[in-house]
């Protein structure tokens, strides 16, 4: 049995996940005891820990109920045994088998090695068992500074010590992105300040090492009052006389294993929270937590097991609310995923939420972008997309679970069409089309039979509760009853009652009498449901009741936990608030700082918000909310793109909780596909200033991470909204986004209204800068539309108007595109004085991002004239200059310029070489496009009739 305290609790027992049940303080309870195996913790200690201080009168009862649980869930799995000792309880478990024991053994194993190389990989290992944050999904920040603090200075420690050794093996270029992460991220840690220092120098950088002390020695002194210490201040005198000891020793090891992603991907294991999106390359493994254990659905998991075989490997699984086809489907999907070794993707589609149905184009874009394709490649219409997915997903052997589907044009566009992905669907209604016209197969579900649910209330309420006491026994299977059988009313009723262990079941039930007999039909799914959550939400404490309340405004039914407490309108306890909501099973917490709910119980929700909150509150509420969004997106464009001040959008009042902390990108990414829904939230709820003020900040990270159908929709509602309460500047903005978006979806001429649109507009108003940009913008459209007489028009005005206005940052930008476009006029004198004066721009500038594109394009432009040398000389220039900066996308199409020069003068292995290095590149940015592209060179360079020259 092996226990995962580093990120989620984890317990698995023979390579199979042990079932710990759903109640958060359960499961915490289990994760403070294995941080300590082998030694008794205190009864008193553990109270104080578990609730924060704050104990109900209850405490000790309800602590003996959750061990009683525990010691049936590790009993039935194995290794571990869950003891009493006085008054206390200590849980005997090999260290081992626990992996923050695991991770302190590995660093201390590499403290004793000499060897930089081996102490390098043992401390990567070491880190590699971190997943998140100290037991993630169970403990909340106050807690794990509490008992983590140590564990947590350990890998930060670890992460430093694993840098310096791969600073001793030469790989300095790959540490710099993520020390650079780290020593922003930790400002008074000046360890990774000196190492940043050391890698820059190494890399060439010794200017850059020089500003690392500036602000290191700045903020230090505006902070804190204090000066650098000694280790710092020598490395800065170093680098200034370029003391030959900051070389690297011989022999060092240039190439290494440890990639830019590799340093990254450490940076990010200890500054940002993991995102939802799939790691570029990885296999899609998108699977909720399913439900440990499930009784009286033997049959269906029977013959889901047959579709693994079946020429038509699809199913539907259809039901009435609540029956429990969501949990069947993850249950079955966790027995089969070794069979299915290309990825599980799981898709909420939505149907019966309060929110509108997924489309079949917002499907498929998620589909594609989990399968790597790069937003600004996925097709706008839905019949393009469609025939991508379905190439994107030929010759693998994966599942996809396609839940909450509505109707059968909802789920036919996204069926795949290999027969080794398996498809499960999940559904309320009958979807006759697909079983008429695909051959899916059709398994029913109904509720339990009553000795199944019975058992299931049982399991949840916990055996210890019940032997000897027939009259509770007799009540459980009353309440059974009452739930009509349903897994989704039994597990609320179970979770309502596990809470409150001195309660009897009879009394649960007096008080379900009188809401019973207000509910509609007998036998309704709907009303038993509802019932459960009634009695579940009466015992809420009021702070709980109040906020889920409030959580169904959520757009998305997604909630960050600063979205929750900017409802609750304090983050004071924000999070043992909606751990009472877990742990009553009405909120779910699929991610840590993440909170969803069944669309059923959202309904219930919305209900009481109507009934029991005033509506003055629950219009501030939605205030809050938006105001909280608000201020999170304007700190993310400060940060993503400074210089642009086109609209003056004054900054909101700080929000009650930070909006996120670390990669503002991460941050989007977590919560875009929410984003259209939040928009059009904001508008329909009588807030346009806040609906177009968001897709306007929205802009930047957008056009940085992949403009997409659901970036064209907000713009389009924020446009909307700016005619309504913003002048025209503002909607000359959206018209240029909008335009932006049009153009990537291949909609040309939609694109070109909008910027023509934008460019006139800031005509009118006199805003030279924001006419130069907007041009820019139409410039490249006009390439695209083969309309190259008019591009260099636009181009050129461009460049007067950067000109003109001093904005030379941006005229390295115009240039380098205006360069570009002349050597397709055969103008190559003309390119080359403006590929050199932009190149020139972006070195003054220290824009090493702008340089490496430029000095690019002038390598194509030797290139083309036949002087391979000088455009190879070019090429590793700008291969430079990208890697310095992390422009893997960019990165990879120069080393397949350099793998064509290669191939112009004959030397076809030199050629392989850097193509496959293109094509990694490729892969690592998720643009499958051009690595398919690459790859297929590579293949055709290998044939035996191939000729080189």
């Amino acid at each position: 049995m092996d226990f995962l305290v580093l990120g989620p609790l984890v317990v698995r027992s023979r390579g199979t996940l042990v079932d710990l049940g759903r109640r958060r303080r359960e499961r915490c309870l289990l994760g403070l005891l294995l941080l300590q195996p082998g030694r008794v913790i205190a009864v008193d200690r553990l109270v104080d820990l578990l609730w924060a201080g704050d104990p109900p009168e209850r405490a000790r009862a309800t602590l003996n109920s959750h061990v009683s649980r525990l010691r049936g869930a590790l009993g039935a799995a194995g290794d571990a045994r869950l003891h009493r000792h006085g008054d206390g309880y200590r849980l005997a478990v090999e260290p081992g088998r626990v992996d923050a024991h695991r991770f302190t053994a590995l660093v201390a194993q590499a403290e004793a090695l000499d060897d930089p190389a081996r102490r390098a990989g043992v401390l990567r290992d070491a880190l590699a068992l971190w997943r998140g944050d100290l037991l993630a999904d169970v403990a909340d920040a106050p807690l794990r500074e509490r008992v983590g603090a140590g564990l947590a200075e350990q890998r930060l420690g670890a992460t430093e010590a694993m840098l310096a050794a791969e600073l001793a093996c030469g790989r300095h270029l790959a540490a710099v992105p993520a020390l650079t992460e780290l020593a922003e991220a930790y400002p008074y840690r000046e360890g990774l300040s000196s190492l940043l220092m050391l890698a820059l120098y190494r890399s060439g950088r010794a200017s850059d090492a020089l500003a690392v002390y500036r602000r290191a020695r700045a903020r230090l002194a505006g902070d804190l009052g204090t000066e650098p210490g000694a280790e710092l201040r020598r490395r800065h005198e170093a680098v200034l006389r370029g003391d030959p000891a900051l070389d690297l020793p011989e022999p060092a090891v240039t190439g290494g294993t440890v990639s830019t992603a590799t340093a990254g991907a450490v940076a990010a294991t200890v500054t940002a929270d993991v995102g939802s999106a799939i790691t570029a390359g990885a296999v899609p493994a998108q699977l909720p937590v399913a439900p440990g254990r499930l009784l009286g659905r033997d049959d269906a998991l029977a013959e889901l097991d047959t579709l693994l075989d079946a020429p038509t490997p699809l199913v539907v699984v259809e039901g009435p609310a609540g029956v429990g086809k969501t949990a069947l489907a993850l249950r079955w999907a966790v027995t089969v995923r070794e069979r299915l070794p290309d990825g599980q993707i799981y898709l909420n589609l939505r149907g019966f939420a309060t929110d509108p149905p997924l489309s079949a184009a917002d499907a498929l874009g998620r589909l594609l972008r989990t399968l790597g394709v790069p937003t600004a490649e996925v097709p706008a219409g839905a019949d393009e997309a469609a025939a991508r997915f379905r190439t994107a997903v030929t010759g693998r052997r994966m599942l996809l679970l396609l839940d909450n589907a509505s109707g059968v044009d909802q789920v036919r566009p996204l069926l795949p069409g290999d027969p080794r992905c398996v498809v499960v669907v999940t559904s309320r209604n009958r979807l006759g089309g697909l079983v008429a016209l695909e051959g899916a197969r059709r398994i029913g579900l109904v509720p339990l039979a009553p000795k199944d649910a019975v058992a299931l209330l049982h399991h949840l309420l916990g055996d210890g509760r019940l032997p000897g006491r027939a009259r509770e026994a007799a009540a459980v299977a009353e309440l059974a009853e009452v739930c009509g059988n349903l897994p989704l009313a039994l597990r609320i009723a179970g979770a309502n009652l596990a809470g409150d262990p001195d309660r009897p079941v009879a009394s649960y039930l007096r008080e379900a009498a009188g809401t019973l007999s207000a509910l509609s039909v007998e036998g309704d799914s709907q009303a038993a449901v509802r019932l459960a959550f009634d009695l579940s939400y009466l015992t809420l404490p009021p702070p709980a009741a109040r906020l889920f309340r409030l959580l169904s405004l959520v757009p998305g039914q997604i909630a960050p936990t600063g979205a929750a407490a900017a409802l609750a309108g304090t983050a004071d306890g924000i999070e043992t608030v909606l751990g009472t909501l877990v742990d009553a099973s009405l909120v779910e917490q699929p991610a840590p700082g993440r909170y969803t709910m069944h669309d059923l119980i959202a309904r219930h929700a919305r209900e009481r918000l109507v009934t029991d909150e005033p509506a003055a509150d629950r219009s501030a509420a939605v205030i809050r909310l938006l105001d909280w969004y608000l201020a999170a997106f304007h700190t993310a464009h400060t940060a993503l793109a400074p210089y642009r001040t086109t609209v003056s959008i004054p900054e909101p009042s700080p929000p009650a909780v930070p909006a996120f902390t670390g990669d503002p990108l991460v941050f989007l990414e977590q919560v875009r596909e929410m984003l259209p829904g939040l928009v059009r939230f904001a508008v329909e709820e009588g807030h346009p200033e806040h609906g177009w003020q968001m897709a306007y900040l929205l802009g930047p990270y957008f056009q940085m991470h992949g403009d997409g159908p659901d970036s064209l929709r907000i713009y389009r509602t924020g446009l909307a909204a700016a005619r309504e309460t913003a002048g025209p500047t503002a909607q000359a903005a959206l018209h240029n986004s909008a335009g932006i978006a049009c153009a990537i979806a291949r909609r040309l001429p939609e694109a070109a209204e909008h910027l023509e649109r934008a460019v006139e507009a800031f005509r009118a108003a006199g805003m030279t800068d924001a006419v130069a940009g907007a041009l820019s913008n139409l410039g490249r459209l006009r390439v695209e539309q083969h309309q190259l007489a008019e591009a260099r028009t636009v181009y050129e005005e461009a460049a007067r108007l950067r000109e003109s206005t001093g904005d030379t940052r941006r005229l390295g930008t115009v240039l380098n595109n205006l360069g570009t476009l002349l050597v397709e006029f055969g103008e190559n004198e003309a390119a080359l004085v403006h590929l050199r004066r932009a190149l020139e721009l972006h070195r003054r500038h220290d824009d090493r991002g702008g340089a490496g594109h430029t000095q690019d394009s002038i390598g194509m432009l030797h290139l083309r004239a036949g002087e391979i040398d000088a455009a190879l000389a070019d090429f590793h220039a700008a291969l430079t200059d990208l890697r310095a900066v992390g422009y893997r996308e960019a990165e990879g199409a120069t080393l397949a310029n350099i793998g064509h020069a290669h191939l112009s003068r004959g030397d076809t292995a030199a050629a392989l070489e850097h193509l496959r290095q293109a094509a990694e590149c490729f892969h690592a940015t998720r643009d499958t496009h051009r690595e398919l592209l690459i790859r297929q060179e590579m293949a055709a360079l290998q044939q035996p009739d191939h000729h080189p020259g």
